[in-house]
């Protein structure tokens, strides 16, 4: 209740500077009223936003963008399309029966994608049973092809620093920048995709499943104040489930991942921090120096 008073009184503010033809202030308050309360109706409406099912809230032009369900054509028919899906504005949006994905790479990516992560889905599931609920549906993926789409779009978000893959605890999106340029005419999804598609679904896995409803940054920003000590733990989590690969139908964790030679030289070097010191870590000071701590 606190948070969305506040927000009430911002969207009042930005309706006096409105009216007044405070152009840059009504915009600040604006944006201040869906910070303090992401699911302020009245100033999502104001901002000419609607809610997507998948995606939350988004522009009417992103809106635009038709679903197609994964499956209900064959995908080589799909793939005669992927001319028309190649911009970011235009991209694809598929859906299984667990994910929603948009993205301007080719539709078979799309489709190994959502099959990787119906896989780990069944896996967490599985690995977790009788400690979460069974997390909502469908949980939505942002796969991009360039750099600069995932900075515009990370430039949207609250409290969001630069990063090639990460999740967001108030879209409850995953955004991921593909580098597999490699894998870029094949069926499957590479190595280095796979890990980082991995270790930020299973933020939103575990973050869905535990009920974790975040609607402002305050809010947000409250809640790691009170668990500073704890993040490693999160992140621990994410890195593990990272290892994850599936392999002749089964799912096996452990898998040598690009992070793993770097730990062993740290290790080798003497180089690692002390246990006590790392446990204490904040939110920033791991991010600070990600390389070493992950």
């Amino acid at each position: 209740k606190y948070y969305r008073s506040v927000a009430d009184l911002c969207f009042g503010a930005y309706r006096i500077a409105k009216s007044g033809g405070l152009a840059a202030e009504a915009k600040q308050c604006l944006d201040k009223t869906v910070e303090f309360y992401h699911e302020h109706e009245a100033a999502r409406k104001e901002r000419d936003e609607v809610r997507v099912e998948g995606f939350g809230w988004v522009s009417r032009a992103d809106a635009a963008l038709k679903p197609v369900e994964l499956g209900s054509r064959p995908v080589e028919e799909f793939a005669k399309e992927d001319v028309q899906h190649e911009d970011w504005a235009s991209a694809w949006v598929v859906r299984s029966k667990h994910y929603v994905i948009r993205t301007d790479l080719p539709f078979r990516r799309a489709a190994a994608v959502l099959e990787l992560l119906e896989k780990l889905r069944e896996f967490f599931l599985v690995w977790c049973e009788g400690v979460f609920a069974e997390p909502p549906s469908p949980m939505g993926i942002y796969f991009f092809r360039k750099t600069r789409d995932l900075d515009a779009e990370r430039a949207k978000l609250p409290n969001s620093r630069a990063a090639v893959a990460f999740y967001h605890g108030m879209t409850n999106l995953v955004y991921v920048r593909s580098w597999d340029s490699a894998a870029e005419e094949s069926d499957g999804v590479g190595r280095s995709d796979t890990e980082f598609l991995i270790h930020e679904a299973a933020h939103q896995l575990f973050d869905m499943a535990a009920e974790q409803r975040v609607f402002s940054i305050f809010q947000h920003a409250n809640q790691r104040a009170d668990a500073i000590d704890n993040y490693w733990v999160v992140e621990g989590i994410a890195c593990y489930f990272g290892t994850l690969r599936f392999e002749g139908g089964e799912a096996k964790l452990g898998d040598e991942t690009w992070r793993l030679p770097a730990a062993r030289g740290l290790l080798s070097s003497g180089r690692l921090p002390a246990l006590k010191d790392f446990l204490g870590k904040s939110y920033d000071e791991l991010l600070a120096n990600s390389d070493q701590n992950y």
